[in-house]
């Protein structure tokens, strides 16, 4: 976290919206958003990156399932 307050705190003073998510949870939280299961959220999110082919790994996931909550506010 050291890296990402590095980085959010002087972009929120320029007055960009900041959004930290814990890697752990994010798919969790976009499941819940979309009233998916965790299992039926991350299995789009898979879908999502087979046509881009490999790599599409869990950070890959994560990172997406971030800009897709963000893109929500």
């Amino acid at each position: 976290m050291i890296y990402h307050t590095a980085f959010a705190e002087p972009a929120a003073s320029l007055g960009w919206q900041v959004e930290l998510f814990e890697r752990k949870a994010v798919i969790r939280q976009l499941a819940e958003l979309r009233g998916l299961s965790v299992q039926d959220c991350d299995a789009e999110l898979q879908a999502l990156g087979k046509p881009l082919g490999k790599p599409w790994g869990q950070e890959h996931r994560q990172a997406t399932a971030a800009a897709l909550i963000a893109s929500r506010s």
